[in-house]
Formats: structure tokens, sequence, C-alpha cells
């Protein structure tokens, strides 16, 4: 694209015949051209520009569009995000919860098991099948004839024996 100066004042641009028309031609000493041919140039650069910018613009909207579902697609996980801040924040209130009844809970069972194991005896190396069909009768003579003690008090009584589930190496 050529530069063109513009004439100071129309003064210093010819009128000129051409083909019968008459117009303004070019400054006769600069040979600029005037007002027809820098219209054309302009109107030229006009529509050049006009479609320079329906390309650009035929580019940009599919980008907008997808800016547009993306911008969508965060707030979405940003909404989803929020609710599972929310469930976290509850669930660990929960926790903290059921962190302190499991406390409270293990020390009853604890508490438990010691009161229960504090009545019983365990005795080892009675032959299989030795007591009897009367488990309790057989361990009471046991007792006496292994301590040796024959006046053992009325309250002396055994609420229940089993067997225990396999051999036990402990003493």
């Amino acid at each position: 694209m050529k530069d063109y100066a513009i004439p100071a004042s129309a003064s210093q641009c010819t009128m000129h015949h051409t083909s019968g028309q008459v117009g303004l031609g070019a400054d006769q000493e600069t040979g600029v051209p005037w007002r027809a041919e820098v219209l054309q140039v302009i109107q030229g650069s006009r529509l050049t520009l006009k479609n320079k910018i329906k390309t650009v613009v035929l580019k940009v909207n599919p980008l907008r569009t997808g800016l547009c579902n993306i911008s969508d697609k965060v707030c979405l996980v940003e909404e989803s995000n929020e609710g599972l801040q929310t469930e976290v924040a509850a669930l660990k209130k929960q926790e903290a919860v059921a962190s302190s009844c499991s406390g409270a809970l293990e020390a009853r069972v604890e508490d438990a098991e010691g009161h229960s194991l504090c009545n019983n005896v365990r005795l080892l190396g009675i032959p299989e099948q030795a007591e009897g069909v009367l488990p309790e009768q057989f361990v009471e003579a046991w007792i006496r004839d292994t301590l040796k003690h024959n006046g053992l008090s009325p309250m002396f009584i055994i609420e229940r024996t089993h067997h225990g589930l396999g051999a036990h190496n402990e003493l």
C-alpha cells in the first residue's frame, strides 16, 4: 500500500479533464494524488480491514463459546466443591463424636473384661473327657483333692465349667 501526502490546501490541487469528466487530480508540483485516488485507497483499506475483522471474528467465536463452556464447568465444579466442603466439615464433626464415644466404649469393654476374668480359673493338664457328665462336681472334687482342703466353705460353688478351644501352653 502506498503512502500519500495530502496537500495542505485545495489551491495546490489542479482541475483536469479526463474523458470529459471534471475531477481533482494530483498536485502538479509534487505529483501527489488527491481526493479520488485517496478515497479509493481508503475504501480498499476499509474492505481489507472488514475482511480481516470477519476472519478474526470467525476464529474468536469458537474460542468464546469454548470459554463459556469452560466457565460453566468451573462454576459447577466450584458449587460441587462448596457442597463437598460442607460434607467434609459435617463428617469431621461426626468423626470427633464417634471418636469420643469409641473411647468411652473401649473403657467400658476393658472394665467388663476385667470383671469377667476375676472369677475364672483355668485348669491345665486335665485329660479329655475326665470330667464325665457332671463337670462342676468333677472340678469341685479335683480342687479338694489337689488342694487337700476338705473344709471348703459352703459358699464355694462352681457356677459353670467348659472346655477351652484348644491346647494352651500358658501357666
